[in-house]
């Protein structure tokens, strides 16, 4: 699947529609086993486990990636907590580290 370069604004379509995509230092990506998962610099942030739903984290971080937390958290609404087992199975699905 390609990526596509797009703005912080666009970044929320390409969210919805769990799409590839690179906006400055918000990424989102398709990973192995029905995984996608949203990047703040290198640190996922959210990730979308398929059977299972929305996961996003709770941690606190600089101010961008706390911008990005809000912005991924007003797409996915109702979200279980990511975990550190949730946030390691996403790190080691991650082709791209």
């Amino acid at each position: 699947m390609r990526t596509i370069n797009t703005t912080i604004k666009g970044a929320e379509k390409c969210i919805v529609n769990m799409e590839n995509f690179k906006a400055s230092s918000l990424t989102g990506r398709n990973l192995k086993e029905g995984v996608y998962a949203v990047f703040s610099y290198r640190e996922p942030i959210a990730c979308f486990i398929k059977g299972q739903g929305w996961y996003l984290t709770e941690k606190r971080f600089s101010v961008t990636t706390s911008r990005h937390t809000h912005i991924v958290k007003i797409i996915v609404r109702k979200a279980h907590v990511l975990t550190e087992e949730i946030r390691t199975l996403v790190i080691q699905q991650d082709t791209l580290n």
